[in-house]
């Protein structure tokens, strides 16, 4: 098991961000309690867990774009691969 930081980019415009956004409420459920909120404004909330690499992995590709995996950058760039390829899969060119 590893440490990973994600961010969640706060779609909704509700004022408490941490009891109404549906992507917390997720991330409660899918990693447990040890997950640590911080750096948290209007726009997300980076987002601490320890957990199996493959774990955090499809859960950035399940709600993208609004998760991203800030580190490591290994995984990072993993899944930004597998999201270029897939919008390439339905005709969208990406650089």
């Amino acid at each position: 098991m590893l440490e990973f930081v994600l961010t969640i980019v706060n779609s909704y415009t509700v004022p408490c961000f941490l009891i109404t956004n549906r992507r917390t409420l997720v991330t409660l459920d899918m990693f447990g309690t040890g997950v640590r909120f911080s750096d948290k404004d209007e726009t997300g909330v980076s987002v601490s867990v320890t957990a199996n690499e493959r774990a955090v992995e499809q859960f950035a590709l399940n709600f993208a774009p609004d998760v991203m995996i800030l580190r490591p950058e290994r995984l990072r760039n993993k899944v930004a691969e597998q999201l270029k390829k897939a919008a390439e899969a339905y005709g969208i060119m990406i650089k």
